[in-house]
């Protein structure tokens, strides 16, 4: 997946993708929120009013001695 998001939008194979939704300071931040919770966890996107609101994310840890299912 080659893509990219600078300030003129985001681009994938040098092309202009058209978001419906998101803008791409958005597509940033739940890109961040992505990699913060790693390998097990989980990202919310809340909507309101028709507009990102929040971006919740929950870490998840396995217990010492448990195994991972």
């Amino acid at each position: 997946m080659d893509r990219e998001v600078n300030q003129t939008g985001i681009h994938e194979n040098n092309k202009p993708l058209k978001l419906k939704f998101l803008a791409p300071s958005e597509i940033s931040v739940i890109d961040e929120a992505l990699s913060a919770v790693g390998d097990s966890g989980e990202v919310r996107l809340i909507v309101e009013g028709g507009c990102l609101r929040f971006v919740v994310t929950q870490k998840s840890f396995v217990m010492p001695g448990r195994k991972n299912d």
